[in-house]
């Protein structure tokens, strides 16, 4: 897709001025001789006045974000709130656990929402491929002729081939992995604590910080990717509320399939899901809170155990 809109984009309708409009009003048969012959050709070489004419340089499409707020001078900040996450949640939930570890069931969660929102983008992109929005990026492709290869070099994590791309706008990969991991790290933080106090007290203002700055934290990381013209800001509104929307029902969903079969196309996944899921510590805290219904008891009181979840 490099150069496709900028080899394509062409000439406008011409952009009368004053004197132009005037003319055409007032003295149509001088305007008719000094531009009626203004026709954009093929490679726009021989027509005379091509001034009248605008030419779209940049192939940027309207946005809010890039004409009313601040630019952001360097893509550096939206790569920082990517990768920042990610460092954090390894750390504390992979390396670092402590106690309450909740390491595989972390990681299985985060990788299958994440993965979903990666097999979302891959439709979204090939569907409507974008014009990219910031000129500074120079596509890196190692392996050109072959979408295996080049599909593994562009895997988080392959650092070595350094690939990048500038046409894979909407919806935005950094908003996804960057909100994916801050919702994961906010939610887990209390599930799997340190201390033994973080249990212990419903109400403590490390909690209430903590909730702030990460409100903090996803509004800053929104901001510099559409301000640093990396990505549209609709890029960013997509990949936001999309990570909401699968973080929030893969975390209802494995809830739900111990208590009763809600929704029909749920079940081929119900019993896998029972497997993935059975062994996780917060849920088998959540099952003896609720009193798990053995199978005798699926089926009734269906409207008590919505409204629990409700």
């Amino acid at each position: 897709m490099t150069g496709f809109y900028e080899a394509s984009w062409g000439y406008s309708q011409p952009n009368a001025s004053a004197t132009e409009s005037w003319l055409r009003h007032n003295m149509p048969d001088v305007y008719q001789a000094r531009y009626g012959n203004l026709r954009p050709s093929a490679n726009h070489q021989d027509a005379p006045a091509m001034q009248s004419y605008y030419r779209n340089q940049t192939v940027i499409l309207f946005d809010a974000v890039y004409l009313y707020l601040p630019k952001v001078s360097s893509s550096s900040y939206a790569d920082l709130f990517a990768v920042a996450g990610a460092v954090f949640g390894a750390v504390r939930f992979v390396i670092l656990p402590g106690p309450l570890s909740m390491r595989w069931t972390y990681m299985t969660r985060l990788l299958l929402v994440w993965g979903t929102l990666f097999l979302f983008r891959a439709f979204t992109l090939i569907a409507t491929p974008l014009p990219n929005p910031y000129h500074e990026c120079v596509p890196r492709i190692t392996f050109p002729d072959n979408v295996w290869l080049e599909a593994y070099a562009n895997l988080p994590g392959v650092f070595w081939h350094r690939e990048l791309t500038c046409q894979d706008v909407l919806f935005s990969g950094h908003t996804a992995m960057g909100t994916v991991f801050t919702l994961f790290n906010w939610r887990y933080v209390k599930r799997a604590p340190w201390l033994k106090l973080a249990v212990r007290r419903r109400f403590s203002w490390t909690r209430v910080l903590f909730d702030v700055g990460a409100v903090l934290w996803l509004c800053f990381g929104w901001y510099v990717i559409a301000a640093s013209h990396f990505h549209y800001t609709v890029d960013v509104m997509v990949g936001a509320m999309l990570t909401f929307m699968v973080y929030n029902f893969y975390h209802r969903w494995i809830e739900s399939i111990w208590v009763d079969r809600v929704y029909p196309f749920q079940n081929p996944f119900e019993h896998a899901m029972r497997w993935l899921e059975g062994p996780s510590h917060d849920l088998k805290y959540w099952r003896k809170c609720i009193g798990e219904p053995d199978e005798a008891f699926r089926g009734r009181n269906t409207s008590r155990w919505l409204a629990f979840l409700a």
